[in-house]
């Protein structure tokens, strides 16, 4: 296994920042939108707390805004965790994040009881006053 070769400067590109997480739907509006990142080469650390007021829809798995777009590899994406949801639109037990490759969105899976695997892989979970709050690590392209 050989080791693999970072430019000289490679941990100089360290960034942080904010963005804003948003449900599918150009008039749903928002109790909560807060996003923060750290950026450190390509690797990237997104935190979210989305809470909705009003959805206007029709994705309800779909969360989007990430500040930067994922690796465009096969099997490349990333994963997360959902920290606490609330009033989501459909029961669910243990909720997940992941980022596929070549988009800036994270799609939410979950499972809807102990002796399950993910029940549904795309979980609509968006919906009036649904919240989530959670991470997600992935690379950029």
């Amino acid at each position: 296994f050989a080791p693999h070769s970072y430019p000289a400067n490679y941990l100089d590109d360290y960034e942080e920042g904010t963005w804003t997480p948003t449900a599918d739907g150009g008039s749903t509006t928002y109790h909560d939108q807060y996003g923060f990142y750290t950026k450190i080469g390509r690797l990237v650390y997104a935190k979210f707390n989305i809470r909705i007021n009003s959805y206007a829809g029709s994705t309800g798995y779909v969360m989007g805004g990430l500040p930067f777009t994922s690796m465009n590899v096969t099997g490349s994406g990333g994963s997360g965790s959902i920290f606490y949801f609330g009033n989501i639109a459909n029961n669910a037990i243990f909720m997940g994040a992941r980022v596929d490759p070549n988009v800036s969105a994270i799609y939410i899976s979950a499972s809807f009881s102990a002796s399950t695997n993910m029940g549904n892989i795309n979980h609509n979970w968006a919906g009036n006053n649904a919240q989530l709050i959670g991470h997600v690590i992935y690379h950029t392209a």
